[in-house]
């Protein structure tokens, strides 16, 4: 409503959609968010440790796998192997909000408010972000690192094209910045 052609804006935005999807350069080169997401096991173990656990206690009052959260969090996970960005965008975020509930649910009807056992579940949470955040899964962390950076291998020419004296690097790309900084912090050029 804002930008006082709401008709316009809404069909700019299933325009953008469909050209970003079907357009030709879409299916020749897509970007990043528009190719499929791998995105599979984990997250599916996950939901079924959730969903067992209620099949188990026979309790499905509450949030469920009917929740509308977990429904779309399940369609962004299926639409995302075909377009990351679905499962980025809508699939996670849901499923972390019924994650969130499930817990919720899990801690407030088998936990005293007061035990110290409902640190457990965030202390786990937490131990297993940071092993799968740290972990170098599809080299996500040493795929820039500058030993595997080929300009700035040692070979014969090496000193010939880096600048003398007070000399400057110019480049159009933040990495070569850093790469440069890192690999050569002494250096007598900027």
């Amino acid at each position: 409503m804002l930008t006082l052609h709401p008709v316009d804006y809404l069909i700019y935005q299933a325009q953008h959609l469909f050209k970003a999807v079907f357009g030709d350069m879409a299916l020749q080169n897509p970007v990043g968010e528009l190719k499929p997401n791998p995105v599979g096991v984990p997250i599916v173990l996950f939901c079924s440790l959730f969903l067992l656990f209620r099949i188990f206690h026979r309790d499905w009052r509450g949030i469920s796998f009917t929740h509308p959260a977990f429904l779309l969090g399940a369609l962004g996970w299926i639409l995302g192997l075909q377009v990351a960005r679905f499962w980025y965008d809508w699939g996670l975020p849901s499923l972390i909000f019924w994650f969130a509930l499930e817990i919720q649910w899990l801690l407030e009807g088998r936990v005293a408010r007061e035990s110290w056992q409902r640190l457990l579940f965030p202390l786990l949470l937490c131990l297993a972000f940071f092993v799968s955040l740290g972990a170098n899964q599809t080299n996500r962390w040493s795929v820039n690192a500058p030993l595997s950076i080929a300009y700035l291998k040692e070979t014969e020419d090496f000193d010939t094209w880096l600048p003398g004296e007070d000399g400057m690097v110019y480049a159009n790309s933040m990495g070569v910045l850093f790469n440069f900084s890192y690999t050569f912090p002494d250096a007598h050029w900027r």
